[in-house]
């Protein structure tokens, strides 16, 4: 497994290259080990996968107290995590990042930060662990075209949920 690297622009994100033992049958990818996290009070107690097919724009979402370890299980995507948290000297900064099967394909997202992708490729599969249940506490979007990242995706008409849509833009979130 490849080694957590910090992000110069966001020291509180980390990602990382997770490698695969292929063959004539497959796969076999290991996901999360304990001893490789940077942070190891996290204790996730939830696993989701999403699938997104080609022209999806998912986020951008957050939820109070969540830590995510989101991986990349197949396809490209454009990933995009923006700091929600008006107490941190990072509001507002963000990073971009594509994800790959084959590069960088994972993330540790610590509370206070919102996380959107763009799928660039036929379609994507993601694997996320979280230490909430989802809406066990309160969820949260910012909306993509929000002014500090509207700049940053990758113009193209994108297919997106009605819930997306209706988040607020961060200038005009409360």
């Amino acid at each position: 497994m490849g080694e957590f690297e910090n992000s110069a622009t966001l020291p509180d994100i980390w990602y990382r290259r997770v490698g695969r033992f292929t063959d004539e049958r497959g796969f076999f990818q290991e996901i999360r080990r304990v001893s490789d996290l940077p942070v190891n009070s996290v204790d996730f107690i939830q696993d989701s996968v999403s699938f997104s097919k080609k022209n999806i724009l998912r986020g951008m979402h957050f939820q109070d107290n969540q830590w995510q370890l989101i991986t990349l299980l197949k396809g490209y995507v454009q990933d995009v995590i923006l700091c929600v948290d008006r107490n941190s000297n990072n509001f507002q900064s963000f990073i971009e990042l594509e994800m790959k099967e084959d590069g960088v394909n994972q993330i540790l997202l610590p509370p206070g930060y919102a996380h959107g992708f763009a799928n660039i490729g036929e379609e994507a599969i993601m694997h996320y662990k979280s230490n909430v249940y989802y809406g066990s506490t309160p969820q949260h979007g910012v909306h993509w075209q929000s002014k500090v990242i509207i700049d940053v995706w990758i113009k193209k008409k994108w297919i997106m949920s009605s819930r997306d849509l209706s988040f607020s833009k961060l200038e005009n979130y409360e």
